[in-house]
């Protein structure tokens, strides 16, 4: 099956992978990719993409990152009482061996991960963690706690390997904020990060603006799944269990 293609009225399309499923509310910027994986309420910043097999909730995504296979966001237990089962707060059975649902224990939390990150294939993900701008997450890490930015982390648990640049650059990088930009078509492959960004200034000299293509809300329609998308500004809600639809 071929890739869906939504377009957008101001930036590049999104490319949404068949089998790619969305659940809750999902708002991507384009240019955004997915190949097959499953997002639930998740929030994708432009020029990102998110590899085959993986599984996001609650999970708030910057620009310029990379999500390798089969990346997962972990959902916890409570570990103070009687048991760790969720049987006693959530409906998991059938009846006559269903809880009914109390609320008060929050199984997922908000993840965030930051601008420029890299996540290597089969990472884990506590949920509720924070993951910095540029930080590099290697493959099969299970991640329990928050990285840094320009970390690069790896093991199980993941632990601080080394940082990705000195102080002093990662500073410049902070105060650049390049990521609010369109860097495509700059000649900037190859560079050190200071002669990368030294290119970006003189970019902006020379009328480089910040990239606002606006969010897109984005989610599956009929029994085959088809991608269906539009501004977010024009998104209605559904009603009644009928698919969202644009305001025109």
């Amino acid at each position: 099956m071929s890739d869906t293609v939504l377009p957008s009225p101001k930036a590049q399309p999104f490319t949404i992978a068949a089998g790619t499923r969305f659940h809750g509310v999902v708002r991507l910027e384009p240019p955004f990719r997915t190949w097959p994986c499953h997002l639930r309420d998740v929030s994708g910043g432009a020029f990102s993409y998110i590899a085959p097999g993986a599984a996001l909730t609650r999970t708030s995504l910057g620009r310029y990152c990379s999500i390798g296979d089969h990346v997962s966001i972990l959902s916890r237990h409570p570990t103070e009482g009687l048991t760790t089962s969720p049987v006693l707060y959530q409906r998991l059975f059938g009846p006559p061996f269903e809880s009914m649902d109390v609320p008060g224990f929050d199984a997922v939390r908000d993840t965030r991960i930051g601008n420029d990150v890299w996540i290597g294939a089969g990472v884990q993900i506590k949920t509720g963690v924070t993951i910095g701008d540029g930080a590099v997450i290697g493959a099969g890490s299970v991640v329990t706690r928050d990285v840094a930015p320009y970390a690069v982390v790896a093991g199980a648990p993941a632990r601080v390997i080394r940082q990705r640049f000195p102080d002093a650059v990662v500073e410049r990088l902070h105060r650049a904020a390049w990521w609010r930009y369109n860097i495509v078509g700059l000649p900037l492959h190859g560079k050190a990060p200071e002669q990368a960004l030294d290119v970006i200034e003189e970019a902006l000299t020379l009328g480089l603006v910040q990239y606002e293509p606006g969010y897109a809300r984005l989610w599956n329609e009929g029994a085959n799944g088809a991608v269906r998308g539009c501004p977010e500004k024009d998104y209605l809600e559904p009603r009644h269990g009928a698919p969202a639809t644009p305001d025109h």
